[in-house]
């Protein structure tokens, strides 16, 4: 085991990390002294202490950042979609999304589909993806951004530009069930001023049980839908979820397997 002659030197480095919040470098320091030879490549510990320090950082922003998204299936990933009757495109065009290139680009993702499809389970499993590219990201169902920019603008032009700023700074907002309920005067005009700040800086992911040719018919009038969708439906990449409904085929899972231990025999020595 390599050591450190001068124990006050050790003691200097660890409160010093601690100060800076470094002790996983502090940590990695250590562990390596301890594996080492007698002689230590000061360059190698050195990557090696800076390494362990970045992946610390990393797993800690990913996990506030896993908290603050408030992701409806928090723990969705794109393994959830590898059988090939899970899903209904090429799973190698998941995993190209998943590398977060349309993020860079200010591209949308629009996934389109039946109820129960399983459109909210691929969108929570893609905004993981982009977190762990280290992207802040944020679930809303569209009712409820609706209520809520209804509700800062009656409460003060000061809430709603704070909620407005708050809501253009996150990276990918996830929209679910875009479509869902038709807008009023008030309600159109209040998400097009979110999406044209949003514009050309920020991506979103929306799924609706309609397909974008009918999205018109929510907002009620042309001029405003023609102006918001122009904007997202322009630079969105598609993808058509028309699958067997996750949730039968989930629940008939669920089923199978509660039969089968009702049916199963019991060994004479569990009678």
């Amino acid at each position: 085991m390599a050591v450190i002659n001068n124990e006050v030197v050790l003691s200097n480095i660890k409160s010093l990390c601690e100060q800076k919040r470094l002790m996983p470098m502090y940590r990695a320091l250590i562990e390596y002294m301890s594996q080492a030879d007698e002689k230590i490549d000061f360059y190698e510990c050195f990557l090696a202490m800076l390494q362990l320090q970045i992946d610390n950082d990393h797993m800690l922003k990913v996990g506030r950042l896993r908290k603050t998204a408030k992701l409806r299936w928090s723990s969705a990933t794109l393994e959830d979609f590898k059988e090939a009757s899970h899903r209904a495109v090429d799973f190698k065009m998941l995993a190209q999304l998943a590398k977060c290139h349309w993020i860079a680009n200010f591209q949308h993702i629009i996934i389109t589909g039946p109820t129960g499809a399983g459109k909210t389970h691929l969108a929570c499993a893609l905004v993981q993806s982009v977190i762990e590219q280290g992207y802040t990201a944020l679930y809303m169902h569209f009712p409820a951004l609706i209520r809520r920019l209804k509700m800062a603008e009656r409460a003060g032009n000061d809430e709603l530009t704070k909620l407005r700023r708050q809501l253009s700074k996150v990276r990918v907002l996830l929209i679910d069930d875009w479509g869902i309920q038709h807008l009023s005067s008030e309600e159109r005009h209040l998400l097009f001023e979110l999406i044209e700040m949003r514009d050309q800086n920020s991506s979103l992911i929306i799924t609706s049980q309609y397909p974008t040719d009918v999205w018109h018919d929510a907002f009620q009038d042309k001029v405003v839908a023609d102006s918001v969708l122009d904007r997202i439906v322009s630079y969105a990449i598609l993808i058509d979820w028309d699958t067997d409904s996750y949730r039968r085929r989930k629940g008939a899972a669920l089923a199978k397997a509660s039969k089968e231990r009702i049916t199963k025999p019991q060994s004479k020595g569990n009678k």
